[in-house]
């Protein structure tokens, strides 16, 4: 029993004991909490609150002296430093936004200025184009009497003089008119129904004088398929095609000028063409075809001064041809020389009644002599021909054409009609015509003659 009594003795100790140790540490616990994990509590719930409002105002206040204490002002002295930089970056803020407006308004006002004056420019220039135009007019009109007259050799060629240069100074005044026209925006384009054909047999014939003069073969090469009948702007697409050949011409010394027109593709209500000028001249480098159709631009800035122009002619080409739903580039061609190209799109109105096709029963396997020198010419009847189903022979002379129609003849099978170009080297198409009709054999031949 004693020992019992002894063991309960010591376990009441025990129990007291750590009744006591729990006691001291509980304590000591509540002591630490409030000494220290409040205080970073507090910085945790501080931190937390300037992270979701973006308040830097926030402080947090104490009166401790240890290392916590030096925590907390240091927190707080970080928050100040953030909210002084936060006020003075919303005072540049306000500042530059104030500067900002500051430019703004003038620059809309320069910008206003600059209109102004660029739609007084434009004015300006296009009334003083009409009114250089006109006195112009009349200069060339009476330079054109007076070449009509009596007049020497000498003055005859001074006159010629006069009225090439105004003529230039014309198309010059014409492209500053035009380009006014475009910086103003008023330049329009007209719909109205034409014979492509016969425009660009028109053209052909004002620009082959021009090449000719430099001893330079100009050749249209039209497909036989695309519409004669269109609906377009005739006068802008001849405006541009000028500048285009006009720009062919001067800059070639050698070699050929091709003029080509396809159909880029086509349906039952519009064709869109594609014309491309192809040249053996100068060439244009692969830097200078990135800026070529810019207002006054050269390829070479040297040009202007070798060759005279404005620089508006491929600039003005440019607006036309976007004005009519096109497009426009320029490439170097195969060997020597470029290309220049434009596609533009007509609607189809009508059928024109004359457009080669529409009477092929009539001369379907009709036997044809054709007699031209001029290689290319022959080339291109025949071909016309060939898509009209007609049987053509070639004849390079007049005797040549007389020895065909007699063996044809001879043989029983004379041609049908023969196509006679007016202009032959040592007789004319009129008298070989008349020596056919001679011909007994051949006087039921029908022929047609053809003038330049």
């Amino acid at each position: 029993v004693p020992l019992w009594l002894d063991i309960a003795r010591a376990l009441g100790v025990m129990a007291a004991a750590l009744a006591a140790a729990l006691l001291t540490a509980f304590v000591l616990v509540r002591r630490l909490r409030r000494s220290i994990s409040d205080p970073i509590g507090k910085l945790i719930n501080a931190a937390q609150k300037v992270s979701a409002s973006q308040n830097y105002t926030l402080r947090i206040a104490h009166n401790r002296n240890d290392e916590l204490g030096v925590l907390i002002d240091s927190f707080n002295n970080m928050l100040a430093q953030i909210e002084g930089r936060g006020a003075a970056l919303t005072h540049h803020r306000d500042e530059l936004e104030r500067q900002v407006g500051v430019r703004t308004e003038q620059l809309e006002k320069a910008k206003n200025a600059a209109e102004a004056a660029s739609r007084a420019k434009s004015a300006f220039l296009a009334t003083m184009s009409h009114e250089i135009r006109t006195p112009m007019n009349g200069v060339l009109g009476m330079t054109e009497m007076l070449l009509g007259t009596e007049l020497t050799e000498t003055q005859r060629n001074y006159t010629r003089l006069v009225k090439q240069s105004g003529e230039h100074l014309l198309v010059i005044i014409n492209d500053i008119l035009d380009f006014s026209k475009i910086e103003a925006g008023k330049l329009t384009v007209e719909y109205i129904n034409f014979n492509l054909w016969d425009l660009l047999d028109d053209i052909h014939t004002v620009y082959t004088p021009q090449a000719e003069a430099k001893n330079i073969p100009l050749h249209f090469d039209i497909a036989n398929d695309i519409p004669v009948a269109i609906c377009g702007d005739p006068n802008r697409l001849r405006q541009i095609m000028a500048n285009l050949l006009g720009n062919a011409v001067k800059f070639t010394d050698q070699g050929r000028i091709l003029a080509r027109v396809r159909i880029a593709s086509e349906d039952n209500q519009a064709v869109m063409l594609r014309f491309e000028v192809h040249d053996t001249g100068i060439g244009i480098s692969r830097e200078a075809r990135s800026r070529i159709f810019e207002a006054f631009s050269q390829a070479d800035d040297s040009t202007t001064r070798k060759y005279g122009g404005t620089g508006l002619g491929l600039a003005i080409s440019k607006q036309l041809v976007e004005l009519m739903g096109g497009s426009i580039g320029v490439e170097n061609a195969l060997t020597q020389g470029s290309v220049f190209w434009f596609t533009v799109a007509f609607d189809k109105r009508r059928v024109d009644p004359d457009a080669p096709g529409d009477h092929q029963h009539t001369i379907d396997g009709l036997r044809v002599l054709l007699v031209d020198e001029s290689e290319t010419s022959r080339i291109g009847l025949e071909r016309h021909l060939a898509t009209w189903r007609v049987e053509c022979d070639a004849a390079e002379s007049a005797d040549e054409a007389l020895e065909r129609l007699d063996e044809a003849a001879r043989a029983g099978r004379p041609y049908d009609a023969a196509i006679l170009d007016m202009e032959l080297a040592h007789t004319s198409g009129l008298l070989l015509a008349a020596q056919i009709k001679l011909d007994a054999a051949a006087r039921a031949t029908r022929l047609v003659l053809l003038s330049p």
